[in-house]
């Protein structure tokens, strides 16, 4: 299939499949997350006659999606006609989280050309709120929120490792660092320090849960409480991961100020975020900005323009990993 939307249009048909394709797997998806049907039986295979009652599908209804989910191989049937789960199907069981967000997400686009009309997100004209106030009073979405967040740092954290080649440090401080997954991969590079995990007091309570399970936990304590009034002092390393790009310039400004206020001298803040190409070309940022428009009111941003907003907090660009279309380190040190 082609791989720009201009060229799904060169080709009528393959944009009809690709939207069929949208429509019925997410579908599909949300039914699994939601009854977490791929957990109700384990090793053994089970019979469609017992699942069926423990997920509160009828039968046949419940075949159909089975057979589906066989025929893209993510489950399969065994001789006798039980159903056997296979390394995909236990890889799609880790990814509740993600899936029930990404519920939320593709109801909050439905709304977005209303909410682009008067001002708002396609979230707030879906949920009612802005989409941090409705998790801050959601716990179960803002944990299913921040299990997301933390699967998406396990996919991407070897290669922001990769590019985060920092001297020897004392304190990192991790801000909005969900459950500290990209901390402790960090951490394991760097044996003499220890971290802080930084985020809402829920998911701060869920970061020390994780962590105190954890081998490496007792190096990383989590602290709860809002960046946009203040954070944890005296680090000499501050990361923002996937953090600027949720809010507009106006509240990055007050975020970068707080860090540049608790920043040891000799310190360093580290933005990982998708830039934006300088000039118009295929990248994937141009796409994760216009789901910043359903999200928040953030946005991706070039290098350009980040360099801007940290100069006017006090910090000046040191060095810049850029990969087009994946995550991109940007280390500044203060001024």
């Amino acid at each position: 299939m082609s791989n720009t939307l201009g060229e799904l249009l060169d080709h009528p048909q393959d944009f009809q499949s690709w939207l069929h394709q949208i429509n019925a797997f997410q579908s599909l998806l949300q039914v699994l997350a939601r009854t977490r049907l791929l957990d109700q039986w384990d090793s053994q295979p089970a019979h469609l006659s017992e699942l069926a009652p423990r997920v509160g599908i009828p039968e046949a209804q419940l075949g159909r999606l089975i057979k589906v989910l066989v025929s893209q191989g993510v489950l399969a049937f065994a001789p006798d006609g039980a159903i056997c789960h296979t390394p995909r199907s236990r890889a799609l069981q880790t990814m509740h989280s993600s899936i029930r967000v990404q519920g939320m997400a593709l109801q909050a686009g439905l709304c977005l050309s209303d909410a682009l009309r008067t001002g708002k997100t396609g979230f707030e004209a879906c949920f009612g709120a802005p989409a941090f106030d409705y998790l801050a009073a959601n716990p179960e979405m803002a944990n299913h929120f921040a299990g997301r967040m933390s699967q998406i740092t396990l996919h991407d954290e070897p290669l922001v490792l990769a590019q985060l080649q920092l001297e020897p440090f004392r304190l990192a401080v991790d801000i909005g660092g969900s459950h500290g997954t990209l901390l402790l991969g960090l951490l394991a590079q760097h044996a003499d320090a220890r971290g802080i995990v930084f985020d809402l007091p829920d998911v701060a309570a869920g970061a020390a849960e994780r962590l105190r399970a954890h081998p490496q936990g007792h190096r990383v304590q989590a602290a709860g409480g809002d960046f946009l009034h203040s954070v944890p002092a005296g680090g000499d390393v501050y990361l923002l991961k996937q953090i600027l790009h949720n809010w507009d310039d106006a509240h990055c400004l007050t975020i970068l100020k707080s860090v540049r206020a608790a920043i040891a001298p000799a310190g360093r803040i580290v933005v990982i975020d998708r830039l934006l190409p300088e000039t118009i070309s295929p990248d994937m940022a141009f796409e994760f900005d216009l789901l910043m428009m359903i999200w928040c009111t953030g946005r991706e941003r070039s290098l350009s323009e980040l360099r801007q907003l940290l100069a006017s907090t006090g910090f000046a660009v040191d060095k810049v990993s850029a990969n087009p279309g994946r995550l991109c380190v940007v280390e500044a040190v203060p001024i």
